[in-house]
């Protein structure tokens, strides 16, 4: 890439080839990782690795070693994401505190949530919700979806199903020596929440950024009580919040819907609370962690309503960041939608910036302007 920018040879490797040779310094196949310029894609943190159900099956002291050979591969060669921020994308917890920061510095109500300890309390919330007795969501940091996540609603099978799978990632935890190097690799929290209804009746719209603008934002409906399934269709206008509130007092449900978009779509409301949201969380994250926020080349909000019982109109909420790889970016139901080449262009252009900087700085050269 020294010599022509515009040469790029790609290899396309499983997860567990990549997994593997992270775990062999003394591999060939690592020794290739070490000569790339640009590995783009890693473990997806926000998922789950451990326990039978998905590969690599790996233990918590395994999924620390690998987490810290690909910080080492960072150190020279550009990873995007950074595994910094695979494991700021899965704490949940610290997510919501700083996600309530910046509501509070917009002005805007902020969403509760509460930590959750010892065993026995988790074991009683999760009982009192699928009993009935209790109307908030419980969920597991570190988690797909809603793999971990328990609502009211849920059926028993399928709540039981995913508790018992949750239990298998608990024992994985149990069995590390407290005096292991692997407790340096936070174990996922327990949290409640309140439960919003409106997520479920209305989806949420899950906005894409590249480089701090909204390249496209896809609408999500669920299809089941789960949250697992949603339909899924682009969105090219966004509903005023006051056409919101007036509709679902007459009974509509869909809020989204295309002629309420075009209502709304001159206020720039809705787009002027997903940047500002953004901007704040990229200067606290920033601000917090003393590293470039990797939200500045690409971010997905996704974005709920809910309503205020005080005044009874309906607000904005982010219910998730989602960093990565492992965004949905290109949606194979939209992905012939030709705004994607635009931003496509423009996410591959930073992450050629991002290289060149990290092989100029290997050369010991002076980086070219940019």
């Amino acid at each position: 890439m020294l010599d022509d920018e515009k040469i790029w040879e790609v290899r396309v490797w499983t997860w567990k080839s990549f997994w593997d040779a992270t775990l062999d310094r003394a591999s060939s196949r690592y020794q290739l990782l070490d000569r790339a310029d640009l590995i783009m894609g890693s473990v997806h943190w926000t998922g789950d690795f451990m326990g039978a159900s998905r590969p690599p099956h790996a233990e918590p002291l395994t999924l620390y070693r690998h987490w810290l050979a690909v910080c080492r591969l960072s150190s020279s060669v550009t990873v995007w994401p950074d595994p910094q921020e695979h494991l700021i994308a899965g704490a949940k917890g610290s997510l919501y505190a700083s996600l309530n920061k910046v509501s509070r510095a917009l002005g805007l109500d902020t969403i509760s949530t509460m930590l959750v300890t010892p065993k026995a309390t988790i074991q009683q919330v999760y009982s009192d919700i699928i009993e009935g007795r209790a109307s908030v969501v419980l969920k597991r940091e570190y988690s797909a979806g809603a793999l971990h996540a328990f609502i009211p609603g849920q059926t028993e099978e399928d709540a039981s199903e995913r508790w018992r799978h949750a239990q298998e990632l608990e024992r994985l935890w149990d069995a590390i020596d407290e005096d292991e190097e692997g407790l340096h690799f936070n174990r996922p929290r327990w949290l409640v929440q309140p439960y919003i209804r409106e997520l479920q009746g209305y989806g949420e719209l899950r906005v894409h950024c590249v480089g701090g603008i909204v390249s496209h934002v896809i609408h999500s409906i669920p299809t089941d009580i789960t949250l697992v399934s949603s339909d899924v269709n682009i969105a090219t206008y966004f509903g005023n919040l006051d056409k919101i509130s007036s509709k679902a007092r007459e009974g509509i449900t869909t809020i989204w819907d295309q002629s309420l978009m075009e209502l709304g779509n001159e206020t720039g409301e809705f787009q002027a609370y997903v940047l500002n949201t953004l901007a704040k969380l990229i200067i606290h994250e920033e601000h917090v962690y003393g590293v470039t926020s990797g939200l500045r080349l690409f971010a997905r909000l996704d974005v709920g309503v809910y309503k205020d019982k005080r005044s009874g109109k309906f607000r904005y909420w982010v219910n998730e960041i989602t960093r990565s790889h492992a965004s949905s970016m290109f949606e194979t139901t939209i992905a012939n939608h030709g705004i994607f080449d635009v931003f496509w262009t423009t996410l591959t252009q930073c992450l050629q910036i991002a290289t060149m900087h990290k092989l100029f700085q290997k050369k010991h050269l002076p980086h070219p302007k940019v």
